[in-house]
């Protein structure tokens, strides 16, 4: 590739190379997001939505057996592990889920799963709940309430099961969620995508002008300047100086024919009469 020809005719069409440059960018800004004037002066509101993400986690125990370092705990602790699972699916299902919804809105996503330590390939007495927003504050709101209303509906089907008070669950919050994480941010790659589109566009456009309208190779600088000629050596020289002109070479001149020739040539033409 020449890249000092491709530069050239970039150069001669730069008018319209600064109108393409410019158009994608201003294209390119737009895909990002929408422009504003709120609170009198610009801003720019990104087009796609960001993903937070909070977590809150509530600890299994029971009010008969707080959990202590003891040997005796192992065995406890074991059945409360057991129970993780069963309030995981519990606070997925439709009941607790609606429920969500209805007090901290549709915005938002929450999911609940199990603790395992994988190190002992068993269950740990802990539910967490993973929320997922598209601002912070939200992300943290929902992973908090939903814990609650969870720690409520489990506390509501005991007192309605005539659970005894001393044999009921009972679920601690141990993590509040108050420090979400981003784990997707605005997504650039549809403005780069406009951007090189329009930018190739126009270079396209550019040298189809060259093409439909083709000039002098000169003129497009396609041929190298002409080089003088290279001088010749001195004997070549005086050689060329001393040598006589055509005009004044001397000019061959007829041989006049012997008498006995033009005599011959007159018998021959007086034999033929």
């Amino acid at each position: 590739m020449d890249l000092g020809l491709f530069l050239a005719v970039l150069w001669r069409s730069r008018r319209l190379v600064l109108g393409g440059v410019v158009a994608a960018v201003l294209l390119a800004v737009l895909a990002y997001g929408t422009p504003s004037f709120a609170g009198g002066h610009p801003t720019l509101k990104p087009r796609g939505a960001e993903k937070w993400q909070g977590e809150s986690q509530l600890l299994i125990s029971q009010a008969s057996f707080p959990y202590r370092q003891s040997s005796e705990a192992a065995e406890p602790a074991r059945q409360m592990g057991s129970l993780s699972p069963v309030y995981a699916n519990l606070a997925n299902g439709n009941v607790v889920q609606a429920e969500i919804r209805r007090q901290l809105g549709k915005v938002g996503t929450v999911k609940a799963n199990e603790d395992v330590d994988l190190a002992a390939s068993s269950f740990l007495p802990f539910v967490n709940f993973l929320a997922t927003a598209p601002t912070r504050s939200e992300a943290a709101k929902l992973a908090v309430g939903a814990a609650s209303i969870f720690q409520a509906f489990v506390a509501k089907q005991q007192v309605s099961a005539g659970v005894p008070a001393a044999h009921r669950i009972e679920l601690t919050l141990v993590q509040s969620g108050n420090n979400p994480k981003l784990i997707e941010g605005h997504k650039v790659s549809i403005p780069i995508l406009v951007f090189l589109a329009i930018l190739i566009a126009t270079v396209s456009i550019v040298f189809l002008r060259e093409n439909v309208r083709p000039r002098v190779a000169e003129a497009l600088e396609r041929l190298p300047a002409p080089q003088a000629p290279l001088p010749l050596p001195e004997p070549a020289v005086a050689a060329v100086e001393e040598a006589p002109r055509h005009e004044d070479r001397p000019r061959p001149q007829p041989q006049p024919q012997p008498q006995a020739a033009v005599a011959h040539d007159r018998d021959s033409i007086a034999n033929v009469w």
